[in-house]
């Protein structure tokens, strides 16, 4: 049965935004990437919606990279990395350029992409028992979305 990477409400002039890949604890993958870029562009572009709430269905906000997942791309061509580089950033822009007000409701793990989209939010809300960090730093690598 399909079920989408990302679901999009909107009930007045707010839209509700979640990560939906609650059994992999919404970690990001090819299809989860494009389909929040995408959704995002779309809403930035409705002038009737005022504010994002972001948040992700099931025990977790985000955790990173779902590097089980074929559609990752690990070791592939530097093209393909500098276009999945791209779209992480796209989505960067996407948050911290928006002429809406994004609200992040974060729970659970918020990790390395998921943790720059947390704090790319206006007001990032965390709840007690929230935790993430950035697996670059371990190994010495930038992250991405432009949070250094």
């Amino acid at each position: 049965m399909y079920q989408p990477s990302v679901l999009a409400n909107v009930m007045g002039s707010i839209s509700t935004l979640s990560l939906n890949r609650p059994d992999k604890l919404n970690a990001i993958n090819g299809k989860l990437l494009a389909a929040f870029c995408e959704t995002l562009r779309s809403i930035n572009a409705n002038k009737a919606i005022k504010v994002i709430i972001l948040k992700g269905e099931g025990r977790a906000f985000c955790a990173g990279a779902d590097l089980n997942d074929e559609d990752i791309n690990l070791g592939a061509d530097e093209a393909t990395i500098r276009a999945e580089t791209e779209m992480l950033q796209e989505i960067t822009r996407q948050l911290l350029f928006s002429d809406k007000i994004v609200i992040g409701a974060i729970h659970g793990w918020a990790v390395g992409a998921g943790l720059e989209w947390a704090i790319n939010c206006d007001f990032p809300i965390w709840t007690e028992s929230a935790k993430g960090f950035f697996p670059e730093a371990k190994w010495g690598l930038s992250v991405t979305g432009a949070v250094t």
